[in-house]
């Protein structure tokens, strides 16, 4: 049986854990999630939060993109002007696969098509930059985990 997960950081939408800018890959789509590669630049999260939040994780996040007033979060570097928001969703988001570089981290981010009910929803992301605001984040259980990994090596083999 599977371990119930354990609470990382939780709050309501109000509140906010960290805010980081990201650049979204293209959208991937499978019958239960559609997925974005976001790239974080290595100057906005100290590798050890990174992993603490965005490693299979379950966040509820705000994830927007287009215009976003540049702002410091902590000791966050200036957040870059962009263009009017147009797109914004809240949403539970599973984050899987964290990759790291000399200048950026990369995440893949997983929204279930069951909590967000349609994929459109997030037509317009693809390719932009934007702003990821993590409001909770929860760990995935066992099960969850061992699923992720198998989806994420399929699709290696695709």
């Amino acid at each position: 049986m599977a371990k119930a997960a354990k609470k990382k950081s939780e709050g309501s939408d109000d509140d906010v854990v960290i805010a980081l800018p990201v650049k979204l890959g293209t959208k991937s789509t499978s019958t239960k999630k559609i997925s974005f590669q976001a790239t974080i630049p290595r100057e906005n999260i100290v590798l050890t939060k990174a992993d603490n939040l965005l490693t299979f994780r379950r966040v509820k996040a705000t994830l927007a993109v287009g215009k976003v007033a540049a702002q410091t979060a902590g000791n966050q570097k200036k957040l870059p002007e962009l263009e009017d928001v147009d797109h914004e969703i809240t949403s539970v988001i599973q984050t899987s696969k964290l990759g790291v570089t000399d200048d950026c981290y990369t995440v893949t981010l997983n929204f279930s098509l069951k909590e967000i009910k349609s994929e459109s929803k997030l037509e317009g992301f693809a390719g932009r930059d934007g702003l990821l605001t993590i409001h909770s984040v929860d760990d995935i259980t066992a099960d969850e985990l061992k699923e992720a990994k198998a989806e994420d090596s399929d699709a290696k083999k695709e």
